[in-house]
Parts: structure tokens; C-alpha cells; sequence
């Protein structure tokens, strides 16, 4: 009941925490079901929660992943990931002058869009 009551004190939005809680015990003593349990009773409460598991990840940047997907599942599928690829492959282009118009390029002009990574 204590470890219900600290978490309803560190979700209620009254302060910024500049830290995590974590949730220690050996395996199979429950904390997974606890946290899926206390999860249950915050939607039925019109909370907005999104539940990443840990297990396999081995870099931060696979958290920020893993957030993303469970946030926004269509952007964050495989499919989504691959259209932006082949836009972003599309959108790459060379454009070739003709000046004097004797059907050689005198000279050409690469696009490209910048590779960004967001979190």
C-alpha cells in the first residue's frame, strides 16, 4: 500500500522530479503485475499511461524508442520507418544545367535533406 501511495504522490503533477522510481525485488515476486495492476487503476481513473518494458534494451536511445512507439504505434511501426526512408531517399536529387542549351550539362546541382534524429 506504501509503494501505491509514494507512486500517487510522484504522478500527481505537483512537482518535477529529477528522478526515477525504481521498483526492486527478486524474480517472480510480482512487480510486474504490481505495476500492470496500478496501471489498471490509473486508466480507470482517465489517466493517460504508456507502459515500456526494459527488458532487451540495452541503450538509451532505444528507451526514447520504445516510448515513441508505445505514444504514437503508427509512426513508430516498422512501416512508417520505412516510407520515411524511401522519402527521404526520393527527396535526395541532382539537378543537371544546360546553359547554352547544346544538350551537356554545364553544371549540376546536388540536393539533399540533412540527417536528423529526434528523440
Amino acid at each position: 500500500k506504501h509503494i501505491e501511495e509514494y507512486l500517487d504522490y510522484y504522478f500527481d503533477g505537483k512537482k518535477k522530479f529529477e528522478y526515477a522510481v525504481l521498483l526492486n525485488g527478486a524474480w517472480g515476486s510480482g512487480k510486474t503485475w504490481f505495476v500492470k495492476k496500478y496501471i489498471e487503476k490509473q486508466i480507470s481513473k482517465d489517466k493517460k499511461v504508456a507502459y515500456i518494458s526494459l527488458n532487451g534494451i540495452s541503450k538509451t536511445s532505444e528507451i526514447d524508442e520504445a516510448i515513441f512507439k508505445c505514444i504514437h504505434p503508427v509512426l513508430g511501426s516498422k512501416q512508417a520507418k520505412l516510407t520515411g526512408q524511401i522519402l527521404k531517399g526520393a527527396l535526395k536529387a541532382t539537378l543537371k544545367i544546360d546553359l547554352d542549351g547544346d544538350s551537356k550539362p554545364d553544371g549540376s546541382l546536388n540536393t539533399s535533406i540533412p540527417d536528423i534524429k529526434l528523440p
